[in-house]
């Protein structure tokens, strides 16, 4: 079902098929390097909490002020040609990395990091959305989640892994990584994502105006709970290293991390029964926030692997139901793709910073409190937009 509602969009199937394992590889050489950032900036480099989370905020910063500056460039190039330049990048600056003994050049490499990989995903997220709607796209939406997130479950490992072996190991492996997702992207059609065709299948004006309002509540949750995440994984490594969990283990967390996130993904992508229902959007916000209190009260690696858990199934959750109300019935997915990156990112950053200043002015375990009280206050201002709706429906007037 869901190849034949691709065909028509691409011509070729099995195209999806090498999008989807590209995506994976790289997504296993980001993975695996945000565990070998953090700790060969403490370890080896001398880096504070605040600079550790200075790492993550510039590679989010540069990344969100190039998909901002580049959108309307992008929109020339096809998405094949944004995807290889992007992989030829990230292959030559993981090898840079490799070579880096400042902070200063860490810094530096880690920013060309984020321009080079906002040519990478808007335009593959563009590409796997063109030309379908409403079960497909869900379906499709939930294959290539589930895709990306699995390397993100390898990444992790073979960064703690790698980094015990040497420094250096991990920014070799992603280079090889980048190598390989540049051959499979560079076999595919070059597609075009941009508004062309036909319009998307119309909709009464009661179904267009409730996938607004939970398109709103959906951009509030999936920023607050990047914010969440951003505090909880850059910090993540500082704070087990001061439990005493080595590199190893804390790439074994990630993992797990990142497994219950491509578990949550397969599964909200084979059916759509939490299409339109704010409960289960409030409800695994919810657990998003117990994967912080458990941060806070962690005592070793058993409560940091609970921890990764449950962030892991929250997160699932409010990416996945911020990309598919943030696609649906829209004609250019690129463009859209690229909010939806501009969101998830700028959340992060905000948690990746913060919570390098809040651990240095407080304690490591002060940032998980804040992102409770993030996660809180969007959840407020979801039932507010929510309340708003309901009173709409009630008096049209």
């Amino acid at each position: 079902m869901e190849a034949d509602a691709e065909k028509p969009a691409t011509g070729r199937r099995w195209d999806g098929y090498a999008v989807d394992a590209a995506s994976l590889i790289s997504s296993a050489s980001f993975g695996q390097l945000f565990i070998a950032w953090p700790n060969l900036a403490e370890r080896h480099l001398g880096a504070s909490p605040s600079q550790i989370g200075l790492i993550g905020a510039l590679y989010q910063g540069f990344y969100v002020g190039s998909v901002l500056l580049s959108r309307r460039a992008a929109g020339t190039l096809d998405w094949r040609t944004q995807a290889v330049v992007s992989s030829l990048a990230l292959t030559l600056g993981a090898v840079g990395m490799a070579f880096a003994t400042t902070l200063n050049a860490l810094f530096a490499l880690v920013s060309f990091f984020g321009v080079a990989t906002s040519w990478l995903w808007p335009p593959v997220m563009g590409r796997v959305s063109t030309g379908l709607e409403g079960a497909a796209l869900n379906q499709r939406l939930g294959r290539f989640n589930a895709s990306w997130s699995s390397g993100m479950v390898l990444g992790p490992l073979m960064g703690g892994l790698l980094f015990d072996i040497h420094p250096a190991a991990p920014f070799w492996f992603a280079a090889v990584c980048h190598v390989l997702s540049l051959g499979l992207f560079f076999v595919c059609a070059p597609l075009r994502t941009t508004a062309t065709g036909d319009e998307p299948p119309s909709a009464d004006a009661a179904t267009t105006d409730r996938m607004i309002v939970y398109r709103r509540m959906a951009r509030v949750a999936v920023v607050s709970g990047y914010v969440a995440l951003g505090l909880l994984r850059i910090q993540l490594p500082g704070l087990a290293n001061d439990l005493g969990v080595g590199a190893t283990l804390q790439g074994l967390i990630g993992t797990f991390l990142s497994l219950t996130m491509a578990v949550g993904f397969a599964l909200l992508g084979r059916h759509p029964w939490w299409h339109h229902k704010a409960g289960w959007m409030w409800a695994f916000q919810g657990g998003l926030g117990a994967s912080l209190l458990l941060a806070y009260s962690a005592s070793g690696a058993g409560s940091l692997f609970l921890c990764g858990g449950l962030a892991g199934v929250g997160i699932s959750f409010l990416y996945a139901s911020h990309l598919y109300y943030g696609v649906a019935g829209g004609r250019d997915r690129t463009a859209r793709m690229a909010v939806h990156e501009i969101l998830v990112s700028t959340g992060f950053l905000i948690g990746s910073f913060g919570g390098g200043v809040l651990a240095e002015a407080g304690t490591l375990a002060t940032p998980y409190w804040v992102g409770c009280a993030v996660l809180q206050a969007g959840i407020l201002v979801q039932v507010g937009v929510f309340a708003a709706h309901r009173r709409t429906q009630q008096d049209p007037k």
